[in-house]
């Protein structure tokens, strides 16, 4: 699977739902398990493990590495799990660095 696929899924669980200080959250906004059948929203990072279960695989690093690079862009010195959860952070601005790193992923495919 393509890291721009990897991203594309993290995008739709983020725009389904999404949280923060949490990786998943239940409908009651309850902290919840990844692989739980209740959950309804994921932070930035929770959103890839739905797609990709193992923790130590080259695609998750690869997504969580170019997130982390457009967040950088954007003069933040934070990891994209601490950037998640900064106050006044919106669902919007999360979805935008995901846009933004599905088309950087897309760009390396293509090269």
């Amino acid at each position: 699977m393509k890291t721009s696929e990897v991203l594309k899924f993290g995008l739709e669980q983020i725009q389904r739902g999404w949280t923060i200080r949490a990786f998943a959250r239940d409908a009651n906004f309850q902290p919840v398990g990844l692989e739980s059948p209740n959950t309804v929203c994921w932070c930035a990072v929770g959103a890839l493990y739905q797609k990709i279960k193992n923790p130590y695989s080259e695609q998750l690093k690869e997504a969580l590495s170019i997130l982390d690079s457009v967040i950088r862009e954007q003069n933040s010195t934070l990891s994209i799990l601490h950037w998640n959860d900064q106050p006044g952070r919106t669902k919007e601005q999360v979805i935008a660095v995901y846009r933004a790193a599905i088309e950087k992923a897309e760009q390396k495919e293509l090269s």
